[in-house]
């Protein structure tokens, strides 16, 4: 069996064979609402911050950083034109995933790629580059650009991010001075929040006197600026997130899963290993959700490249609705008492939709945070439930009859909640909390940190046990795989996961469970309660 948990040289050159692959194809504390204030925003922009926090380094030392006379941060700002932004983004199309962009931006730091304003390096870029050493070219070899942009014009090639909460791996804080554009200028890259109060975080960048780094500062930068400008977040248009497999337990024994290929294909794998990828595309970056029926067989929800709702049979029957989803969520399914079933989407005007197996849709309304995804599941007493995280980045719920509350319990932006009925007639519902840990949280509206960390672009999986309780899956900070009973019981493996990715997690018919998983080497896994763990070989985007 292939070893999981790469580090060093071994884990650098598999993230680099991941970038190579993604270029080629084109707290302790409880969770509160929200995870930055007005207040606390306003004053970290202005600079109301406390003294430098000097953080980890891949390369250089703190020491050197503090002995160093760091000179000019920026390029030489109105080298590139909009027009010319543009051609460039038109030559950059192919989609690049936010684990390349960390592996392409790891290089640069591992290798220290000195700062020069006038020099380019295709260190690990070719066959596109070379790229200029400085702040906005670093970030331009992370994206895959076709060439080196500026701080001016990287904001053609992306999007401005509603929030700084919303920030997330290969995100980048963008600041432009109108007094001192050349010297005053600069850009980093946004690796993950170092605390719960988001006044800490990890970036790389590329600096004069320290080079390319990895550091873990205050936010937003740990020098002053000249207050003429604010840093804003930035999310490149290419971007697409490594995907995440689904599973399901079948009503005759086994279980099936269902996933993204690298050529973006949904796909079918049973436990036998019999396989098949269907000549459906998905939309790139997203992944399927399936559920076994009661009468058998069973069906898998999907977005589409054109951003439409799509829904397949095991027979190989399929269609797709004209219900479009926001781009890059996925849908969740769920077989319901009664043969059917009933899937949950956030559509493309960021409200959850619903709709069942007889083709009734319906708007509720609701708010989600647009770069999450919902959960539904059927109750054993009939009707079903969802879970989702709305604008504001809070817990919600809704029945089936349209009742809705949202909690208190503030989730990680971006993150997605799991949800199951459980045998009693309840639920129980998982999430990453905006503190990084996962938390649980059942229909009586108990919640509870288990403290347990999180991966902080992944989310987790719960899945009732035919004999009684839930066991969750999840993907803790440094990339395993791991496990919490009801109980209380958990474990980390040492199957390592691709970052950003999450886990599926289903109850069997005998009382135990299967999971599945993207690996860190870009297959698909599986594992079930006894600990035996096994590689499809089969790739996923």
């Amino acid at each position: 069996m292939r070893k999981l948990t790469v580090t060093g040289i071994t884990r650098m050159a598999a993230v680099l064979a991941t970038a190579a692959s993604m270029l080629t194809m084109g707290l302790a504390m409880a969770p509160v609402a929200s995870a930055d204030t007005a207040s606390t925003i306003q004053s970290i922009v202005q600079g109301q911050v406390g003294a430098q926090a000097h953080g980890r380094l891949s390369v250089a030392s703190a020491a050197t950083i503090k002995s160093t006379n760091r000179g000019p941060r920026n390029d030489p700002q109105g080298t590139v034109t909009q027009a010319q932004a543009k051609a460039i983004a038109s030559a950059s199309a192919a989609s690049i995933s936010s684990n390349a962009i960390e592996s392409r931006a790891e290089y640069w730091v591992s290798q220290n790629i000195p700062y020069n304003q006038s020099a380019y390096s295709d260190a690990n870029s070719a066959p596109i580059g070379p790229y200029r050493q400085d702040c906005s070219g670093f970030i331009s070899m992370a994206w895959g650009l076709s060439s080196s942009l500026d701080t001016q014009t990287l904001p053609e090639v992306s999007q401005q991010l509603p929030s700084y909460s919303d920030l997330q791996l290969g995100d980048i804080l963008d600041y432009n001075s109108t007094i001192d554009p050349v010297n005053g200028s600069h850009v980093v890259m946004f690796v993950s929040w170092a605390n719960p109060q988001h006044t800490e975080y990890t970036e790389m960048e590329e600096a004069g006197g320290i080079g390319a780094v990895e550091r873990t500062i205050q936010f937003p930068y740990d020098s002053p600026m000249d207050g003429s400008g604010t840093w804003v977040p930035y999310r490149y248009n290419n971007v697409v997130r490594a995907t995440s497999p689904s599973v399901t337990a079948l009503a005759g024994g086994g279980y099936v899963e269902a996933f993204q290929n690298p050529q973006g294909y949904l796909c079918n794998r049973l436990q036998s290993g019999t396989y098949a990828c269907t000549d459906l595309q998905m939309m790139a970056g997203t992944s399927p959700s399936v559920t076994a029926l009661t009468g058998g067989g069973y069906v898998e929800a999907f977005q589409n490249p054109q951003g439409y709702l799509c829904n397949r049979l095991q027979s190989g029957t399929y269609a797709c609705t004209d219900l479009q989803m926001m781009a890059g969520t996925s849908p969740s399914i769920a077989g319901t008492t009664g043969g059917g079933y009933i899937e949950a989407f956030q559509a493309n005007t960021g409200t959850l939709w619903n709709r069942n197996d007889v083709g009734t849709a319906a708007d509720t309304s609701l708010g989600m945070d647009q770069s999450s995804s919902p959960s539904v599941t059927a109750l054993t007493g009939g009707g079903y439930t969802e879970a989702f995280q709305n604008p504001q980045h809070d817990l919600c719920n809704r029945l089936q009859s349209g009742t809705y509350a949202c909690t208190s319990l503030g989730m990680m932006a971006g993150t997605s909640p799991s949800i199951a009925g459980t045998t009693g007639g309840g639920y129980i519902e998982a999430f990453q909390a905006n503190t990084g840990t996962l938390w649980n949280r059942n229909d009586l509206g108990t919640a509870a940190d288990t403290s347990l960390g999180m991966d902080q672009s992944s989310s987790p999986s719960v899945t009732a046990l035919t004999g009684g309780g839930y066991t969750e899956a999840f993907q803790n900070p440094q990339h395993d795989l791991c496990n919490r009973l009801q109980s209380g019981t958990y474990a980390c493996t040492s199957l390592g996961m691709m970052a950003g990715t999450s886990p599926s997690i289903a109850g069997t018919t005998g009382g135990g469970y299967i999971e599945a998983f993207q690996a860190n080497t870009g297959t698909l896994w599986n594992r079930n309660d006894l600990g035996t763990a096994a590689d499809t070989g089969l790739g996923m985007m």
